[in-house]
Order: C-alpha cells, then sequence, then structure tokens
C-alpha cells in the first residue's frame, strides 16, 4: 500500500526532523556538552518521541534454509553464512534464473544454486573474485555461471535486463541503488536486496529515490549516512580494542592539531590503515599530520593523550545520546526504498531476515511486480 509507506515515512521524518538537533551534531567536534539538557533527560524524552513512531517490518521472515555440507561452505566466516543462509531462507523456490548483484566470490549464490538447484549468473568487477567463485561452481557442478563487469557500467544493465529476478546481500549505497532503478526499468519480476554502507554514493549529499523521499526538506550528507551505519555489534574483542584506540588517538591528534594552528574548527581524517593502530600514537599522529599538509613532532604527547582522554568521556557521553537514533534514521532510508518500489508498480514486503546481533543491516526489502 503505498499510502501506507508514504504516511509512515513523513511520520519518520517529523519525528527525525524535530530531533536533529541531537543526531546532526558531530560528537568528535565538540568539546562541552552542547545541550542543555543532562543525558538521563535527552535520552528519556527522545525515547517517548521514538516510542510512536510505527515499525517499518511488514512481514515476519522465514525459517533460515537448512545447513549446507561443509565442503560447500569452506572458506565462508561463520558469521556470513549464517547470514546467506538466513537470507536464502527468504527466497521463494523457484526455478527462474537469478542475478547475484556484486558477488565477491559468489558466495550466497552458490548456496542458493545448491539448495534450489536454480540458476544463478554472479556479476562481480573483481576479476580474481570472479575467477575464484568461477572455480568452485565448477567444482562443484553447480548451476552458478560469472560475469566479470562494473555493476554501474553498461554490464551491469545488460545483466539485470537479462534476468526476471535479482538478488543482493548488503551491497553498498550506490550499488544498491543502482540495482533498484535498473531492475524496475527493465521490469524484474521479483527484487531481494539488503541494503548496505548508506554512505557509499556518488554526491556529497543523499538523492532519494522515492518521489515521496523527494517532497520532505530532509537533506542528509555522506557524514550523516556514515552515523546510520556506525553500531558496534559484529566486532570482537580485538576489534573493540582497536575502535577504542582510533577514537581516542583521533582525539588526541586533533588537540594537538588545535595547539599547532590555533583553530578549533575540527577537520575530520579519512579512515585509517589499522596496522597504524597496533604501532604508537606518534606514527599514527605522523601520518594523520601528513594528511592535512602538517609535520608532527612528538612533544607532550602524555598531556595530550591524558586530554583526549577526557574529551573521549565527553564524546562517549553525546554518542550515548544519538545512538538510539540510528536505527530510525536507516528506517527513512528503507522507507524511501519501499517507496520507490510501490512507485514503480511492485509489492514490497520488509522483513528483518535475521537477529541484529548477527548484522544491524538486517532490513531486507521483497519486491514483487504487481500485475494488472
Amino acid at each position: 500500500m503505498p499510502a501506507a509507506s508514504a504516511f509512515k515515512l513523513r511520520q519518520y521524518v517529523e519525528t527525525l526532523s524535530a530531533l536533529q538537533h541531537v543526531w546532526r551534531l558531530p560528537a568528535f567536534a565538540q568539546q562541552q556538552w552542547p545541550w542543555a539538557d543532562d543525558q538521563s533527560t535527552l535520552l528519556q524524552r527522545n525515547q517517548q518521541r521514538l516510542a510512536a513512531l510505527p515499525d517499518i517490518v511488514t512481514s515476519l521472515p522465514e525459517p533460515a534454509s537448512p545447513p549446507v555440507p561443509f565442503w560447500l561452505a569452506a572458506g565462508i566466516g561463520g558469521r556470513k553464512l549464517e547470514q546467506i543462509q538466513a537470507f536464502v531462507g527468504q527466497i521463494p523456490l523457484s526455478q527462474v534464473p537469478l542475478l547475484e548483484w556484486c558477488s565477491g566470490k559468489g558466495h550466497l549464490g552458490k548456496l542458493l544454486s545448491f539448495q534450489q538447484q536454480r540458476s544463478v549468473t554472479s556479476l562481480e568487477w573483481n576479476a580474481e573474485l570472479c575467477a575464484a567463485g568461477r572455480l568452485a561452481a565448477q567444482q562443484h557442478q553447480l548451476p552458478q555461471t560469472f560475469i566479470h563487469g562494473d555493476a554501474l557500467a553498461a554490464a551491469g544493465f545488460a545483466a539485470v535486463q537479462s534476468h526476471a529476478q535479482v538478488m543482493a546481500l548488503h551491497a553498498c549505497g550506490q550499488l544498491h541503488m543502482q540495482l533498484l532503478k535498473s531492475a524496475t526499468a527493465t521490469g524484474a519480476d521479483a527484487i531481494y536486496v539488503v541494503p548496505c554502507c548508506y554512505q557509499l554514493i556518488a554526491d556529497e549529499h543523499y538523492q532519494p529515490l522515492s518521489a515521496a523521499m523527494r517532497s520532505h526538506d530532509f537533506p542528509l550528507t555522506r557524514r550523516e549516512l556514515k552515523f546510520v551505519v556506525q553500531e558496534q555489534v559484529t566486532g570482537g574483542q580485538r576489534i573493540e580494542k582497536l575502535r577504542h584506540t582510533e577514537v581516542l588517538w583521533r582525539l588526541a591528534y586533533q588537540i594537538w592539531r588545535e595547539q599547532q594552528t590555533g583553530s578549533r574548527e575540527y577537520q575530520p581524517l579519512r579512515s585509517v590503515a589499522k596496522h597504524y593502530l597496533s604501532g604508537t600514537f606518534s606514527e599514527f599522529a605522523k601520518w594523520a599530520a601528513a594528511q592535512q599538509g602538517l609535520q608532527y613532532e612528538a612533544k607532550n604527547e602524555g598531556k595530550i593523550l591524558s586530554a583526549a582522554s577526557d574529551r573521549k568521556q565527553l564524546v562517549d557521553a553525546i554518542e550515548r545520546v544519538q545512538a538510539p537514533l540510528k536505527r530510525p534514521l536507516e528506517c527513512i532510508l528503507i522507507l524511501d526504498r519501499v517507496c520507490f518500489l510501490e512507485e514503480q508498480g511492485y509489492h514490497v514486503d520488509v522483513i528483518e531476515f535475521c537477529n541484529y546481533d548477527m548484522t544491524p543491516r538486517n532490513f531486507l526489502l521483497r519486491a514483487h511486480r504487481q500485475t494488472a
């Protein structure tokens, strides 16, 4: 029901617009508590507003697909295997050939083709991953073929055009958006997509898919889209330790930068290679300074790190207030996709295809073209 989805979208946009003074604020850039109310008051008040929002999930998930033989699951990480099995369980049995979008080695297509004895074409731009997937399919005598091509170029559109059904598990922002556009333009009968990494888009600002979303004044930057996906539920103890180090060192570098330049304006750094986080702060700071045209000299590092530790406590407190708003913001992005598909004549089910602890990106859009 397009009207129902558009109404839900409006409710979410209005609520998150009223709370934008909380979630649009970059926590890293703050040097003092940014709100008049304390943490407890903000959390309680925000939760009361969020509790009034409707659930966007429209269908319960089907059971995960049965376990596969060990020899077929070789090379697939345990958590990834669970995600694939949960996803495959949501795909109705069919003999219609299916396109796997941005497949990597084609693990999803491999398991689905085995369990449904169904022809799967896997599209992937990385030639080495294509070769590895093709070899595995041949070894296991599966009805799976590979296309080496760019999903965002003509090869991607041609692949979609030649398939009545398409699927993508955790395709990044621009990639899954392109799949939705191409699949609806070519009249695909069925579309199965789990969106991921909304911030990986071509433009600095988010370009809504649906007319319903475009009717609202609700701009989103790449930074704000990245904020949506910054949950830390899938990492182990080592990942958590690295994240703690990275946040502390980024703040320490920012403090050093403020001292050197006299400017308190926050200047974000790009993603850092993890090996820098296993070394010393001095090595990290030299890398960071080089990214911004500065030269780092180790001096008073103990005091800087101590000040960074204090600032991290502030950042952590701010992020605790912001955290409950991430999922509702993702719901807006999901509803934009739902409204787009419905505007193109599709019936759409929104399913949490697996537990949130398995992956925070657990919204599956299952769309079927409606016939007159």
